[in-house]
């Protein structure tokens, strides 16, 4: 399990406390160095892929504002995202049916998987159009794949801190 004071470079805000069952404050704003990441930049996460909705609302590079202007969900997403029910997007029959908005998707946690642009609830967690897994950038600037069959709940979020000390078998 993540220590509440794990800073995480892959999701910087809004961290969704899996055992708290809620989000931690923000700590955007802190930075990080290189220097600071005592969990090996080859052990840490830096950047994930997940492509945009089809309607585009949220899944920006730069600049999004996210869900409640905090840029989760858009520029900021965690391994284990909740949905903050916030996007104030107009839904045309209220439920999580496809074309619909994000705020009719459950709260989640959301976790790694496979996904599809037409699904608004896929918008709440990493995927791609490979086949079989998605793209991440480690703090050392290597990327690899990783497949759908790494665990969301442990590995993932003990892959994304840079000072959390977590033990896991590199997938």
């Amino acid at each position: 399990m993540i220590g509440k004071g794990a800073l995480g470079l892959l999701h910087g805000s809004d961290k969704f406390n899996l055992a708290a069952g809620t989000r931690d404050k923000p700590v955007s704003c802190r930075g990080a160095r290189m220097g600071d990441v005592t969990d090996g930049t080859s052990n840490t996460l830096f950047v994930g892929e997940r492509p945009p909705s089809s309607t585009l609302d949220y899944g920006w590079w730069f600049a999004g504002a996210g869900q409640a202007g905090t840029g989760s969900c858009d520029v900021i997403l965690g391994t284990n995202d909740i949905n903050l029910q916030t996007s104030y997007l107009n839904g045309s029959t209220g439920n999580t049916a496809q074309n619909d908005p994000p705020d009719f998707c459950p709260v989640g946690p959301y976790q790694f998987g496979p996904g599809t642009p037409n699904n608004p609830c896929d918008q709440f967690h990493f995927w791609s159009f490979h086949s079989g897994g998605a793209n991440f950038l480690y703090a050392d600037a290597s990327v690899h794949f990783l497949a759908y069959t790494v665990s969301p709940v442990q590995v993932m979020p003990a892959m994304a801190t840079y000072n959390g000390g977590e033990v896991f078998t590199q997938p």
